[in-house]
Protein backbone atom coordinates (compact mmCIF):
# COMPACT_ATOMS: atom_id res chain seq x y z
CA UNK A 1 0.00 0.00 0.00
CA UNK A 2 1.34 3.29 -1.02
CA UNK A 3 0.26 6.78 0.29
CA UNK A 4 1.10 10.23 -0.82
CA UNK A 5 0.91 13.59 0.80
CA UNK A 6 2.76 16.40 -1.21
CA UNK A 7 6.74 15.70 -1.45
CA UNK A 8 6.62 13.04 0.74
CA UNK A 9 5.76 8.71 0.21
CA UNK A 10 4.77 6.67 3.15
CA UNK A 11 5.53 2.83 2.46
CA UNK A 12 3.41 0.78 4.25
CA UNK A 13 5.24 -2.61 4.16
CA UNK A 14 2.53 -4.73 6.69
CA UNK A 15 -0.68 -4.72 7.17
CA UNK A 16 -1.17 -6.46 10.97
CA UNK A 17 -4.45 -7.98 12.47
CA UNK A 18 -4.66 -7.28 15.85
CA UNK A 19 -7.45 -7.44 18.84
CA UNK A 20 -9.96 -9.82 17.05
CA UNK A 21 -10.56 -11.69 20.56
CA UNK A 22 -14.12 -11.66 20.08
CA UNK A 23 -14.19 -13.30 16.69
CA UNK A 24 -16.07 -16.35 16.27
CA UNK A 25 -17.22 -19.26 13.60
CA UNK A 26 -15.97 -19.22 10.73
CA UNK A 27 -13.29 -15.97 10.12
CA UNK A 28 -12.16 -15.00 6.42
CA UNK A 29 -8.57 -12.99 7.40
CA UNK A 30 -9.02 -9.61 5.23
CA UNK A 31 -7.11 -10.10 1.80
CA UNK A 32 -4.39 -6.84 2.87
CA UNK A 33 -3.80 -8.65 5.71
CA UNK A 34 0.01 -9.48 5.72
CA UNK A 35 0.68 -9.90 9.56
CA UNK A 36 -1.50 -11.23 12.32
CA UNK A 37 -0.08 -9.85 15.18
CA UNK A 38 0.19 -10.78 18.93
CA UNK A 39 -2.16 -12.30 20.83
CA UNK A 40 -5.03 -11.04 18.19
CA UNK A 41 -7.36 -14.07 18.55
CA UNK A 42 -6.41 -15.53 21.71
CA UNK A 43 -9.04 -16.62 24.01
CA UNK A 44 -11.61 -16.08 20.68
CA UNK A 45 -14.26 -18.77 20.37
CA UNK A 46 -13.66 -18.61 16.57
CA UNK A 47 -14.09 -22.14 14.89
CA UNK A 48 -12.19 -21.73 11.45
CA UNK A 49 -9.93 -19.44 10.07
CA UNK A 50 -9.47 -18.42 5.90
CA UNK A 51 -6.44 -17.15 5.62
CA UNK A 52 -5.56 -15.09 2.43
CA UNK A 53 -2.29 -15.78 0.17
CA UNK A 54 -0.84 -12.52 1.18
CA UNK A 55 -0.16 -13.61 4.74
CA UNK A 56 3.50 -13.69 5.76
CA UNK A 57 4.13 -13.97 9.98
CA UNK A 58 1.62 -15.19 12.84
CA UNK A 59 2.57 -13.26 15.56
CA UNK A 60 3.37 -14.66 19.34
CA UNK A 61 0.23 -16.78 20.81
CA UNK A 62 -1.52 -15.01 18.07
CA UNK A 63 -4.49 -18.16 18.48
CA UNK A 64 -3.13 -19.31 22.00
CA UNK A 65 -6.29 -20.96 23.85
CA UNK A 66 -8.90 -21.36 20.54
CA UNK A 67 -10.54 -24.34 22.03
CA UNK A 68 -12.73 -24.58 19.09
CA UNK A 69 -10.65 -24.51 16.42
CA UNK A 70 -10.39 -28.31 14.53
CA UNK A 71 -8.86 -27.80 11.41
CA UNK A 72 -6.07 -25.40 10.48
CA UNK A 73 -4.63 -25.15 6.91
CA UNK A 74 -2.21 -22.49 6.87
CA UNK A 75 -1.82 -20.39 3.50
CA UNK A 76 1.05 -21.20 0.73
CA UNK A 77 3.20 -17.80 1.19
CA UNK A 78 3.13 -17.83 4.96
CA UNK A 79 7.01 -17.79 5.98
CA UNK A 80 7.20 -17.60 9.96
CA UNK A 81 5.17 -18.34 12.78
CA UNK A 82 6.49 -17.14 16.05
CA UNK A 83 6.41 -18.91 19.37
CA UNK A 84 3.11 -20.45 21.04
CA UNK A 85 1.17 -18.92 18.11
CA UNK A 86 -1.70 -22.02 18.43
CA UNK A 87 -0.32 -23.35 22.27
CA UNK A 88 -4.04 -24.20 24.08
CA UNK A 89 -6.22 -25.11 20.82
CA UNK A 90 -7.62 -28.20 22.36
CA UNK A 91 -9.98 -28.60 20.04
CA UNK A 92 -7.20 -29.19 17.43
CA UNK A 93 -6.90 -31.95 15.11
CA UNK A 94 -5.50 -32.05 11.51
CA UNK A 95 -2.78 -28.87 10.34
CA UNK A 96 -1.34 -28.81 6.62
CA UNK A 97 1.99 -26.83 6.40
CA UNK A 98 2.66 -24.71 3.22
CA UNK A 99 6.06 -25.16 1.56
CA UNK A 100 6.56 -21.63 2.26
CA UNK A 101 7.53 -22.37 5.67
CA UNK A 102 11.32 -21.72 6.72
CA UNK A 103 10.78 -23.80 10.13
CA UNK A 104 8.70 -24.97 13.22
CA UNK A 105 9.69 -22.60 15.58
CA UNK A 106 9.33 -24.56 19.28
CA UNK A 107 6.15 -24.84 21.13
CA UNK A 108 4.02 -23.60 18.61
CA UNK A 109 1.33 -26.29 19.25
CA UNK A 110 1.63 -27.26 23.57
CA UNK A 111 -0.42 -28.45 25.12
CA UNK A 112 -2.58 -29.46 21.74
CA UNK A 113 -3.51 -32.74 23.04
CA UNK A 114 -5.52 -34.02 20.48
CA UNK A 115 -3.85 -33.07 17.28
CA UNK A 116 -3.98 -36.53 14.98
CA UNK A 117 -2.33 -35.85 11.96
CA UNK A 118 -0.06 -33.22 9.93
CA UNK A 119 0.52 -32.53 6.95
CA UNK A 120 4.09 -30.60 6.39
CA UNK A 121 6.67 -30.63 3.45
CA UNK A 122 9.68 -32.61 3.56
CA UNK A 123 12.12 -29.99 4.75
CA UNK A 124 10.00 -29.46 7.68
CA UNK A 125 9.83 -33.52 8.67
CA UNK A 126 12.50 -33.40 11.68
CA UNK A 127 10.86 -30.20 12.81
CA UNK A 128 7.33 -31.73 13.24
CA UNK A 129 8.30 -34.66 14.32
CA UNK A 130 9.63 -32.91 17.60
CA UNK A 131 6.84 -30.73 17.66
CA UNK A 132 4.20 -33.28 17.39
CA UNK A 133 6.25 -36.73 18.97
CA UNK A 134 5.07 -40.20 17.76
CA UNK A 135 1.32 -40.05 18.56
CA UNK A 136 0.66 -38.00 15.99
CA UNK A 137 0.27 -39.16 12.33
CA UNK A 138 2.56 -37.35 10.16
CA UNK A 139 1.84 -37.23 6.37
CA UNK A 140 4.82 -35.75 4.25
CA UNK A 141 3.63 -33.59 0.95
CA UNK A 142 6.38 -34.10 -1.64
CA UNK A 143 8.27 -31.44 -2.75
CA UNK A 144 7.12 -30.25 -6.59
CA UNK A 145 10.36 -28.88 -7.27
Amino acid sequence: MKLSRKDTTIVIHDVILEDVQDAYGHYTIPDEVTVIGSHAFMFSPVSKVTFNEKLRKIGYCAFSNCKNMIELILPEGLVEIEYGAFSECRGLEIIDFPFSLHSLKGDLFSNCPNVKQVLVPDHLLFEARREFGSDVTIIIKPSMR
